[in-house]
């Protein structure tokens, strides 16, 4: 009678093997366990919040008109991020600012450079487009626009925002900044306009 069974000398080392799998795999989840949970703990004692961010500043500078019909000029805007954590610092990376107009056209401003605030501080950032605004119906001259002094903008950020302390930081996770529509004038003005931060 021939028999199935494997002989002891096989069997034992595909035992030790099954054995060494699942311990590999039981150490692996362990370990992502062990990171979650102190990432967690970090995250409960940090309690990141959302960065301050409003509009301070906008003027057009050095504006010239084209047939009649159209403004060629630079949009500039001074913003303010204020960090409201009193433990975290805020990193901002790949900054890129963006302004919108009724028209549906979107002109992308410069990328700033990456920046860090310390817990309750403020940093002023400089920002500058360069755009042609045209009216919204074609037989409007110019003109009438810059007898009327302003126009109207939305300015958004998109970038990448981590928080830390000490030598612990957080993931880069995206963020995007979007302000009320804001009247840009041809004088500089410093009415402020609150912006909504989304994470």
């Amino acid at each position: 009678m021939v028999s199935s069974s494997m002989p002891k000398s096989e069997a034992a080392p595909k035992k030790k093997f099954m054995r060494q799998k699942w311990c590999t795999v039981f150490v692996v989840l362990g370990i992502v366990m062990v990171m979650s949970l102190s990432m967690g703990i970090i995250w409960a004692v940090v309690r990141p919040k959302r960065p301050i961010v409003a509009i301070e500043m906008g003027y057009i500078k050095n504006g010239s008109i084209i047939n009649e019909t159209q403004l060629r000029t630079n949009l500039m805007f001074g913003i303010r991020f204020y960090n409201p954590n009193k433990k975290a610092t805020t990193y901002f990376d790949s900054m890129e600012f963006y302004n919108h107009f009724s028209t549906g056209i979107t002109n992308v401003g410069h990328q700033i450079e990456s920046f860090s605030q310390p817990p309750l501080t403020v940093t002023r950032v400089n920002c500058s487009f360069v755009v042609v605004f045209r009216p919204l119906f074609g037989n409007i001259r110019m003109t009438r626009y810059i007898n009327n002094g302003q126009f109207g903008v939305k300015i958004s950020i998109k970038g990448k925002i981590r928080f830390g302390r000490g030598k612990w930081k957080s993931k880069p996770q995206p963020v995007g900044v979007y302000c009320q529509p804001r009247k840009v004038r041809l004088t500089m003005s410093y009415e402020t306009t609150s912006c909504s931060v989304d994470l």
